[in-house]
């Protein structure tokens, strides 16, 4: 029978670890002066989100909740968001930060580069 090895630790992707270490960084910086927040956990491992809203990062549900921001500052996870979402935190005038990971960002580009290709490519042959 194969052997089985088990990690003694296991890690987070580089997109989720930027996401997490942003999310930091802007709650110690502008601690006392607003307040961060995220768009959904950034991560899916609860004592990271329990350390995070220790540090003072309040993850939101869903973007029924982004009145809440207010003056403070929104950090997108490393998943991303849609581009409804972007063009709603820029009508209400919410700052935000795009932790979306690169790989993540990268696939998008190319979904809708695809998708314009895809589109010209079916006009033209109308």
């Amino acid at each position: 029978m194969p052997e089985i090895l088990l990690a003694k630790t296991a890690g987070y992707c580089f997109g989720v670890r930027r996401a997490v270490d942003t999310a930091l960084e802007l709650a110690e910086k502008h601690r006392g002066k607003c307040r961060i927040y995220t768009l959904g956990p950034l991560i899916h491992n609860q004592q990271v989100i329990d350390e995070l809203e220790s540090k003072g990062v309040t993850p939101l549900n869903d973007e029924t909740q982004l009145d809440e921001v207010g003056n403070g500052i929104l950090v997108i996870r490393s998943h991303g968001v849609s581009r409804h979402v972007i063009e709603l935190l820029k009508k209400r005038g919410i700052t935000y930060v795009d932790a979306t990971g690169a790989i993540k960002s990268s696939v998008k580009r190319r979904r809708k580069t695809a998708g314009s290709w895809l589109s010209e490519t079916l006009s033209i042959q109308r």
